[in-house]
């Protein structure tokens, strides 16, 4: 049959929509790099569909035509050329010239009907009418061969609330585009059957129905059997093996995403869809993660490349499995690896298929230790040794190296030369130790009886216990020990003390035991008289009556002064309360019972009786004055109820010594220093919440360092991150930070600790106890959510109060490593952006450590930043 052809004077707009030949495909354009229909239009490029624009976009919000959208289905389902051999006919359907082929093409396959074309055809150019979504609902499926499942659901009811709006006869088209998959409702859950669509709304109706489309060799789909940076194999469901070039143009996709993603989303047993040009990939879905598998965690014991077996111990037996020919490997921080660099004792996870048996991934989720530390020995066997770590003070069991080193400074030892006690350093690679340096013999200790220093107060005199007189050098530093006392020193040692000395191997006493004595600690005990020229003090302890003697190196403590027992008359009164520090048969410290710090163990409210732990008074139970109050830092209002048991604070009582007047919470809170006034002695402070804090340094506030043993207000400066302890509102100490950064290995939930290991592999344990804060992002979290692996940044201060933030990788484009200690990055707007590197940065490509200046302009890397600084910077 003869169809006449009737042609109009067409538009252009459609003429730059040719597929481009060769390797090279635009796939995103400038107004689809943010677009949510970036992938599918990406898609529909690749298979040649659409192009862009003769601007360069795609211009996703623009109307489609009626005849772009036919033009659109005939090149998804690869019959263009068929169309354009059509010879000798025509339509009656106005249309541009240059999309008539594609039309009639339509016609002769049924995707669209003359009759029902032509019953609104109208006045309007057919082609150049803009495309409803009812309309397009019935073209695509009628062009995917679905037209059977449309009418059989012509008479059902959409669940659209605008079913009504829905023409009659596209009514089953739409219900079958719907249950395919093909087209959606909007969120308010209506179809808009009349609205027309856009060319961002085509290209994910058509990438959808691509499913439905007989795939041509330059598709392919199927499971992903390995993956380099240039080459791609997939094997489809025949079992054929597809060997596929990669480029640096190569996309890449997720079914659950619409923007590009990393090529590390392309994994062994992934499933994708693939489409090639010239023999190479231009787009890259994964349509599908992982086929079904099972996970096994256990310690690599053995590898045999040969065999293609890996060997893993699980609660205490060895089981061997086979590797997949094309298996991957990933290290701890998740970038590649290889099958060599596997080291044995590591924790790994086997990825094992559960259709051929073999693994198909390994990942480690952490290595066998390897640091440098220094510690004491308490065990010794043919295999391994314990060593009690001088940093963690934690027991450590290590295997020892087959080539293990053992030394003495200069001289060469053996294994059987050590002993339990002595103090070594040592240097444990990979789990095994393999160096250990005796740093101090072990001496046994030294028992007798004190019998006084020499002039200078650098020998030490005993006679041991058979007698003999013996002398000691003091070391620098030497730890003086006596039960019950909180801090003595060695002016608390009385000849005829019995003392155990603890020697080093150059024969100095690092430490003095007190054997004979202990400290006893009375506390609210009432004084009765004092009488110093006779040598002793008269006491009530509620329980008897009694006599202390008192020599003239008794102190008088009145509120955190210090007296000479002279001044006893001037300070205290007879009848007053005090707090004794009793050692053998002498007072050697007489306080004024007036405040008590400690940890609340009891406390009711409505019997107004509270009950304090305090460290070196044990417990002491006080009564609430009718008018007692609560002070914390931060809080206008408080009542008796803001204190909880557990809570640390401080206890002040009344004039008269009976009650408690004033509770004291203490109340830890982070600071950044804004400004110091040397002259006046002020800090300002800002804290987390911007809010500014001034205070003064009086001789009530201390500084405390834990790298410092008596820092002052010159350790402090601005900028700095501190924190602040306060019983109530009152600051009693400034606690400078010492921060650590290094890679989580331990989660111990059961023991309350964190073990991470710095860049120059010292391991550092964290209590999370108490005194822990945690965030990510500045927002507090919770331990569970940690993983190992993750980079934390640890700030202590002196007492251990601690702040630990989850740092997460910036990926960034190198522009230039700076001369100055800097590294500069570009962006895709062109800006660029500058950041001070540490000292101690650590850079590694892989594996591999590698120096900052190895980095070259345009390369990806991840950066890892802390207080301002670059810490850690992983080459992609």
């Amino acid at each position: 049959m003869l169809i006449f052809i009737l042609t109009f004077g067409g538009l252009t707009a459609y003429a730059n929509t040719t597929p481009g030949t060769g390797s090279t495909v635009k796939l995103i354009f400038p107004d689809t790099a943010t677009h949510w229909s970036q992938k599918q239009v990406a898609k529909l490029a690749a298979l040649g569909v659409v192009t862009g624009k003769s601007d360069g976009n795609y211009a996703p919000n623009d109307n489609v035509t009626q005849q772009e959208v036919i033009v659109m289905v005939v090149r998804l389902l690869g019959k263009e050329q068929e169309a354009l051999n059509l010879t000798g006919v025509g339509t009656a359907l106005q249309v541009s010239n240059w999309a008539e082929k594609y039309v009639l093409y339509a016609l002769k396959e049924g995707i669209i009907k003359i009759i029902e074309e032509n019953e609104n055809n109208g006045q309007i150019n057919w082609g150049e009418r803009s495309a409803k979504r009812e309309w397009v609902a019935k073209v695509i499926v009628r062009a995917i061969g679905k037209e059977q499942d449309a009418l059989d659901s012509a008479d059902v009811p959409t669940n659209f609330t605008d079913n009504a709006d829905i023409s009659d006869d596209a009514l089953g088209y739409v219900n079958a585009a719907v249950k395919l998959n093909i087209i959606t409702g909007t969120p308010q859950n209506e179809f808009l059957p009349l609205r027309t669509i856009t060319r961002a709304e085509v290209a994910s109706v058509l990438g959808k129905a691509e499913s439905y489309v007989s795939s041509d060799t330059s598709t392919i789909t199927g499971m992903v059997s390995s993956i380099t940076n240039d080459e791609l194999r997939v094997r489809d469901s025949f079992g054929t093996l597809h060997t596929i070039a990669l480029t640096s143009d190569t996309a890449y996709y997720r079914f659950d995403q619409n923007f590009q993603v990393l090529r590390s989303e392309v994994r062994i047993n992934r499933q994708v869809y693939v489409i090639t040009r010239d023999g190479a990939a231009v787009y890259v879905e994964v349509i599908s993660d992982e086929e079904p598998t099972e996970t096994i965690t256990g310690e690599l014991k053995d590898i045999d490349p040969v065999s293609r077996t890996v060997e893993l111990v699980i609660d205490g037996s060895s089981v061997q499995y086979l590797l997949d020919p094309y298996a991957s490997f990933i290290d701890e921080d998740g970038s590649g690896t290889s099958l060599s660099q596997l080291v044995p004792l590591s924790i790994v996870e086997l990825k094992r298929s559960l259709q051929s048996n073999r693994v198909i991934e390994i990942v480690v989720r952490s290595k066998p230790l390897s640091k440098s530390s220094a510690g004491i020995i308490t065990k010794i066997a043919e295999q391994e040794i314990t060593i009690r770590d001088s940093s963690s003070d934690q027991l450590e069991t290590y295997p020892l190296s087959n080539q293990l080193y053992v030394s003495q400074g200069d001289k060469l030892l053996t294994l059987a030369d050590l002993l339990v006690s002595d103090t070594v350093s040592y240097k444990v690679v990979n789990g095994y130790v393999t160096e250990i340096d005796v740093t101090a013999k072990y001496v046994p200790p030294v028992k007798g009886t004190f019998e006084g220093f020499n002039e200078k107060r650098t020998i030490f005199n005993i006679r041991n216990n058979d007698g003999k007189p013996e002398a000691y050098y003091l070391s620098e530093k030497v730890a003086v020990i006596l039960d019950g006392m909180a801090a003595p020193t060695l002016d608390d040692l009385y000849i005829g003390d019995q003392v155990t000395l603890t020697i080093d191997s150059h024969n100095f006493i690092t430490a003095i035991r007190i054997e004979n004595r202990n400290i006893k600690n009375m506390q609210m005990v009432t004084l009765l008289g004092y009488y110093v020229d006779r040598g002793y003090i008269s006491i009530d302890d509620g329980k008897e009556l009694g006599f202390l003697r008192i020599t003239d190196n008794t102190v008088i403590d009145i509120y955190g002064i210090e007296y000479p027992i002279e001044e006893i008359g001037r300070y205290l009164k007879e009848k007053q309360r005090v707090d004794l520090v009793v050692t053998g048969d002498y007072v050697q410290r007489i306080r004024l019972s007036d405040s008590y710090t400690g940890t609340v163990k009891d406390f009711n409210p409505q019997t107004r009786r509270i009950v304090l732990n305090s460290p070196v008074l044990g417990d002491i139970a006080l009564n609430l004055s009718q008018y007692a109050y609560v002070e914390i830092m931060n809080q206008s209002s408080t009542t008796l109820n803001d204190v909880k048991i557990g809570d640390e604070v401080l206890l002040r009582l009344s004039a008269d010594q009976s009650t408690v007047q004033y509770i004291a919470l203490k109340k830890i809170v982070k600071y950044k220093i804004e400004g110091i006034n040397l002259v006046t002695k002020q800090l300002t402070l800002r804290d987390d919440d911007n809010k500014t804090q001034t205070i003064y340094l009086s001789n009530t506030v201390t500084i405390q360092d834990p790298s410092k043993p008596y820092p002052t207000i010159n350790d402090l400066k601005v900028g700095q991150t501190i924190t602040v302890t306060y019983y109530g509102r009152s600051a009693t100490t400034i606690n400078i930070l010492e921060f650590t950064y290094g890679q989580l290995q331990i989660i111990d939930r059961l023991g309350n600790k964190l073990v991470i290991e710095t860049p120059d592999q010292k391991v550092v344990q964290i209590d999370t106890a108490k005194n822990f804060e945690l965030y990510s992002n500045k927002q507090p979290i919770a331990i569970s959510a940690l993983q190992t692996g993750d980079r934390i940044s640890i700030a202590r201060d002196k007492d251990g109060y601690t702040i630990a933030e989850v740092v997460s990788s910036q990926t960034k484009t190198v522009s230039k490593v700076e001369a100055n200690g800097q590294i500069s990055f570009q962006y895709l707007t062109g800006e660029v952006e500058t950041f001070n590197v540490s000292p101690y940065v650590v850079v590694r490509s892989g594996n591999t450590r590698i120096q900052l200046n190895a980095l070259n302009k345009n390369d990806r890397v991840n950066v890892y930043i802390v207080n301002n600084e670059i810490v850690e910077i992983v080459k992609i």
